[in-house]
């Protein structure tokens, strides 16, 4: 169970297998093939030493094992960058987002998850033109948020598998297609939000936390409250082409 710190520069070795322990640091740019092995842990972090981890892995990676962005000193921003092709999350994996010693996490990166992003802490998900894919599992604990930031051509987040949001926490999106028409979003006590002019495909059946959209956001499809479910908006605007109400709907806020 060894291990390899990388503070800054370019690692570009003609291929890497992480079996051990990987912290990247600093501007590190990692440019070749990264393989992760059962056991494995890659750390991107920032510390009193490095400052703010700006890291990059060039290419899509499959995560096997455990993926952490973090600090420790101070609340140093980290984000890890990969540019091309797709961060995996395998089965077996686990993305987290932890506290550390505070500051901004950022993942930019097109991320199919088909494992566990685990969320104690806030994370933005923020890549160009990116298609996401969620069929494993999103949870946010305690005072986490979860930012989803899209641009560039037809950005899309499609979600499949289960995501669970805290007590009183946000899952946000901006512009490109959200897609929660399969799969589940839970938290009652939770909050959907939209800014900007993404569209949204979701039911009742699959989003249970409260609903605030921005005026951009469009509805492409005949929305239906079913005789057994409810839907309820905090605030913004709402506007599919039709709504049929025919179980409970609780219209709140401004």
């Amino acid at each position: 169970n060894d291990s390899l710190r990388i503070y800054t520069g370019t690692f570009a070795p003609p291929s890497l297998t992480n079996n051990g322990r990987l912290f990247l640091e600093g501007n590190t740019v990692l440019t070749t093939a990264l393989t992760t092995g059962p056991g494995s842990l890659l750390r991107v972090r920032g510390t009193n030493t490095t400052s703010a981890a700006n890291v990059t892995i060039t290419n899509g990676f499959t995560n096997t094992d455990t993926l952490q962005l973090t600090t420790e000193g101070a609340g140093y921003s980290v984000q890890l960058n990969v540019p091309n092709g797709t961060l995996v999350n395998a089965s077996t994996g686990t993305i987290a987002s932890l506290a550390g010693a505070g500051g901004a996490r950022t993942l930019a990166a097109q991320l199919d998850n088909q494992g566990t992003v685990s969320l104690p802490y806030d994370l933005t998900l923020a890549q160009a033109s990116a298609v996401h894919l969620n069929s494993g599992t999103i949870t946010t604990t305690g005072t986490a948020d979860f930012a989803l930031v899209q641009s560039g051509t037809t950005p899309s987040f499609t979600n499949t598998g289960t995501i669970t949001l805290a007590a009183g926490r946000t899952m946000s999106v901006s512009a490109g297609l959200l897609d929660l028409s399969a799969g589940l979003v839970q938290g009652s006590t939770a909050f959907l939000t939209t800014t900007g002019s993404p569209t949204v495909r979701f039911s009742t059946a699959t989003v249970q936390p409260r609903i605030g959209f921005a005026a951009g956001t469009v509805l492409p499809d005949p929305f239906v409250i079913p005789a057994t479910d409810s839907l309820r908006i905090y605030s913004g605007t709402f506007a599919p082409p039709s709504l049929t109400n025919n179980g409970l709907l609780v219209l709140e806020g401004a």
